[in-house]
């Protein structure tokens, strides 16, 4: 399972300013203090001395919940309804009902039986 990090992260500057995208030349501007990611504490600190911020607070507990588990604390195993070869069946009895059908169904090329050395 996934365990909580801090980094990589997000930050951002103040003074960000999204590209200008036009079809006049004289209006177009490129992307200026674009958001950065950071992979460790070294830049992390790099950023921030030229001006950039910590998108947003990290928070252990948050993640928690967040957390894909094995199995809801309430869950119960329902075999049935299920489907068997494209048909729903309901029931054990309808299963082996069901299960003729797709025997007819599968290719005819099963493996060779091994002989015995």
């Amino acid at each position: 399972m996934a365990e909580y990090q801090e980094y990589p992260r997000w930050m951002a500057h103040p003074s960000f300013q999204p590209a200008v995208m036009s079809d006049d030349p004289t209006q177009r501007q490129p992307i200026r203090f674009a958001p950065v990611m950071v992979e460790d504490a070294d830049q992390q600190a790099q950023y921030e001395a030229k001006g950039y911020v910590p998108s947003g607070t990290p928070n252990p507990k948050a993640f928690e919940p967040t957390r894909a588990s094995d199995k809801p604390a309430a869950y119960v195993f329902e075999e049935y309804p299920k489907w068997v070869g494209g048909v729903l069946v309901n029931n054990p009895e309808e299963e082996r009902a069901a299960m003729p059908s797709l025997m007819t169904t599968l290719p005819d090329s099963a493996p060779a039986k091994r002989k015995a050395a």
